[in-house]
């Protein structure tokens, strides 16, 4: 396969460092800290997931492209996986 614009690496790094802001929240609900610190750090948490899967959607788009010659049947495949991470609903 070729190169990714973002490494596999970088994306796994991003993963784990969510990983660590979840075990993170697991104990500050243990320690039954304050709701709004809780709320913070969950809120982190999602923006640190969007931002990871900005990084996989730029890969999927590299690797989309790369792999169809039709270019309007690699948009719709893009437009699809984008709809799945937002959460809307495209009809085929």
């Amino acid at each position: 396969m070729s190169e990714l614009p973002v490494p596999r690496e970088t994306v796994i790094a991003r993963l784990k460092k969510v990983e660590g802001q979840i075990q993170g929240i697991e104990r500050m609900i243990a320690a039954e800290r304050d709701c709004v610190d809780i709320l913070i750090q969950l809120a982190a948490v999602r923006s640190a997931i969007d931002s990871a899967a900005s990084l996989v959607m730029k890969n999927y788009a590299h690797i989309c492209l790369a792999k169809h010659d039709d270019k309007e049947r690699a948009l719709d495949e893009l437009a699809r996986a984008m709809a799945l991470w937002v959460g809307g609903k495209m009809r085929g």
